[in-house]
């Protein structure tokens, strides 16, 4: 059960028509159905929220003003089943197009990692299983092979994604240029993430050479090439459909970005037409994004 604080609920329940009806018990419920933000969602997952009452902050403590909770049930996406994947790689899949129209030169990645990093990264995780989220003083518990495939998945990918953090910092630095990335971890048979990077150069006057980007990437094998069109900046999106183990990452308000947009670079990719694409990719992604936030 989370807990939220009332006006939240109150906000959601005068924008889908609900109301408050308290209880002997003291709580609150929406008294209409329950909301439903699962959309197409094959197995919607239950949650529950509550916010306490509104409270008066002293200056040490809060001294509730009743004793009245609000309580509300909602149905959400699941984020496993097959519609749930198609609907996450359908929004990145706008939010690359978006990007892509933004940027001046777009590069396609692919990052590897060879057998004795991936040894390493194995023992980093297996060191590292348990010791977070314990209480403090007590060793780990948790024990790897233990694990489901998903949560042994996301110990190898929390120490790869360190090495991502620190390649992206390596070709910062090095081309010293403006970029932009969207990064989708991808599973392999043995259970280690490769990754997909779609990554955006923001300026003409800045560009990044395929050798700084391939150099940057100690860990293996790695290949970069240039993405002419748009079908090509959204093929990393694909991966996302596959697996729900799949993971994405990418730069703050990736896709958002309407005032990054110039002229000159829409001109250079051949758009004569006044308004730019990333701008129509832009308008058509926000009325998603509104939709999505409805259905889900």
């Amino acid at each position: 059960m989370r807990t939220f604080r009332p006006e939240v609920l109150r906000r959601i329940m005068a924008e889908h028509g609900g109301s408050i009806h308290v209880t002997r018990d003291g709580l609150a419920y929406l008294a209409s159905r329950k909301l439903q933000f699962s959309g197409n969602c094959s197995a919607p997952v239950l949650v529950s929220m509550t916010g306490r009452s509104e409270a008066v902050r002293g200056k040490f403590v809060e001294i509730p003003r009743s004793g009245v909770s609000y309580h509300l049930d909602m149905d959400v996406r699941c984020r496993q089943c097959e519609n749930c994947l198609k609907k996450r790689a359908a929004h990145w899949r706008l939010r690359a197009r978006a990007e892509y129209g933004a940027s001046a030169r777009s590069w396609l990645i692919t990052l590897t990692v060879k057998p004795e990093r991936r040894f390493l990264a194995l023992a980093e995780a297996r060191a590292n299983c348990g010791w977070r989220k314990r209480p403090m003083g007590e060793r780990p518990t948790a024990d790897y092979d233990s694990m489901s495939e998903d949560a042994q998945f996301g110990q190898l990918h929390s120490v790869y994604g360190a090495e991502i953090t620190r390649w992206l910092k390596r070709v910062r630095k090095n081309s010293a240029a403006e970029i932009r990335f969207l990064c989708v971890a991808e599973a392999h048979e043995d259970g280690h993430p490769h990754y997909h990077v779609l990554l955006h150069e923001m300026r003409k006057q800045q560009p990044v050479r395929k050798t700084v980007i391939q150099d940057a990437w100690t860990w293996g094998f790695s290949n970069a090439k240039l993405v002419t069109d748009a079908p090509g900046a959204v093929y990393a999106t694909k991966y996302l459909m596959k697996n729900s183990r799949a993971r994405v990452r990418a730069s703050s308000m990736y896709g958002y970005q309407p005032s990054t947009i110039s002229d000159d670079i829409e001109l250079s990719k051949g758009n004569e037409s006044g308004k730019s694409t990333a701008q129509k990719t832009e308008t058509s992604l926000g009325t998603y994004a509104n939709g999505a936030q409805r259905n889900e």
